[in-house]
């Protein structure tokens, strides 16, 4: 039926170019064929890739993802290390919305989340007015810049020069490491 409907809707779109997904209700398929959609129309995406590969690069992360911050779908995205789990932007979103529906019931509002273990650290935390960012980092040597006292103080920054500009907030961020900032 999905190859019929697919096929008739090619043929009645020509000249133009028809993209089909299957989806389902029931698994992360819908999430990924609307997140391929956004990353279509997102202006600029490879520039903002290569601005997370940078970021990505000075600060030794393994992988770096750009939020919606409504829909949690991923904007933008940079991974320096192979992830056996090719489906795990869409897990990723799962949870978070479901974590942010947590919230909303208890009239809280979602604004960072923090996980870590022995290998590694996961950051989510607001960037702009209308992303999120994720960090995730192997190295417990760098991601213990994030745990200092001052940590809060640091991150509100990071947020408010973000509103500037994604370099802006990159730049900062770089001049408390370069200053040995905790």
């Amino acid at each position: 039926l999905f190859n019929e409907r697919q096929n008739m809707l090619m043929e009645i779109s020509r000249p133009l170019q028809c993209v089909c997904f299957r989806t389902s209700i029931w698994d992360e398929t819908l999430y990924k064929a609307w997140s391929q959609i956004v990353y279509q129309l997102v202006p600029n995406v490879k520039g903002l890739e290569k601005t997370l590969s940078n970021f990505a690069d000075i600060i030794d992360a393994d992988e770096i993802l750009l939020f919606e911050k409504a829909t949690f779908l991923v904007i933008s995205h940079c991974t320096r290390k192979p992830h056996r789990d090719s489906r795990r932007f869409e897990k990723i979103s799962d949870i978070i919305k479901q974590f942010k529906l947590s919230c909303s019931k208890l009239t809280a509002a979602f604004q960072s989340m923090e996980v870590r273990n022995s290998t590694f650290a996961c950051f989510i935390e607001l960037l702009t007015p209308n992303t999120y960012v994720m960090v995730v980092i192997s190295d417990p040597s760098i991601s213990d810049l994030w745990e200092s006292d001052m940590s809060s103080y640091y991150r509100k920054a990071i947020v408010f020069y973000s509103s500037m500009g994604l370099i802006t907030s990159l730049q900062y961020y770089l001049w408390m490491i370069a200053n040995s900032i905790p």
